[in-house]
């Protein structure tokens, strides 16, 4: 207990008030993902689930009887969430469990992307606390949502495993520059 009290001293308090709107911006996204998301599903979305759930049924990602919409999602978190989904039989679930991880992922790698770059603690913190940032004016639109938080941070998450997929590269990078 001690050794948290001496880490906590050591931060200023604008790094302590961005570390605890970080946490409360991933907990408000943990909760969306796990227990909203499944009242706020548009067309786009809703093909997810879909996909999601006869992925899981027929135990393969080439599934047989379906059209895809724009692509075949293996770039998007459903195999993730099919995979999941032998777990946590609910697909909203599994699905904002599986979108809520790539949240943390997109937030590490970006975190460790900026240590590499020298940047200062409180302005890595403006940065993360900026891309998590879910309270963007948005209606819910049932018809289809594509607002930024429904697009990378909740599920459906069109675009966190390509934001994933753009990020790794760019870390390797970096660390090669560095090294």
């Amino acid at each position: 207990m001690y050794r948290l009290f001496v880490l906590y001293k050591k931060y200023t308090g604008i790094e302590k008030i961005l570390i605890f709107l970080l946490f409360a911006q991933l907990f408000f996204l943990l909760f969306v993902n796990v227990t909203q998301v499944k009242y706020h599903i548009g067309y786009d979305a809703a093909s997810c689930f879909i996909k999601t759930n006869e992925i899981f049924k027929q135990g393969t990602l080439f599934i047989k009887n379906y059209g895809d919409q724009s692509g075949p999602f293996f770039d998007y978190v459903v195999p993730f969430a099919a995979l999941l989904k032998s777990i946590v039989p609910d697909v909203f679930i599994a699905y904002g469990i599986i979108s809520f991880f790539a949240d943390i992922c997109i937030i590490f790698i970006l975190f460790k992307i900026l240590m590499l770059c020298n940047c200062r603690l409180s302005n890595i913190l403006i940065v993360l606390n900026l891309v998590l940032c879910p309270f963007v004016p948005v209606d819910f639109i049932n018809v289809n949502d594509l607002s930024y938080i429904n697009v990378l941070l909740v599920a459906p998450s069109f675009y966190s495993v390509r934001i994933i997929y753009g990020l790794l590269p760019l870390y390797v990078f970096i660390k090669l520059k560095k090294s």
